[in-house]
């Protein structure tokens, strides 16, 4: 099952790491992660960040 919701948006005036994994914990607040958890991005340089990874991994 799908769902095209967004769960969590930031806007700054630069992006970095923090700003990116502090979304995804927000996200994962509003709604706790299920097994099949698909996470979409970029793939800018703050998504491949020590925090954001371990944040995907962890969960």
């Amino acid at each position: 099952m799908a769902s095209q919701h967004v769960l969590c948006w930031h806007v700054a005036a630069t992006m970095l790491e923090e700003l990116v994994s502090t979304d995804l914990r927000r996200a994962f607040w509003s709604q706790p992660p299920t097994p099949d958890l698909l996470v979409h991005s970029d793939l800018g340089g703050q998504y491949c960040g020590n925090d954001h990874r371990k944040l995907l991994r962890d969960r």
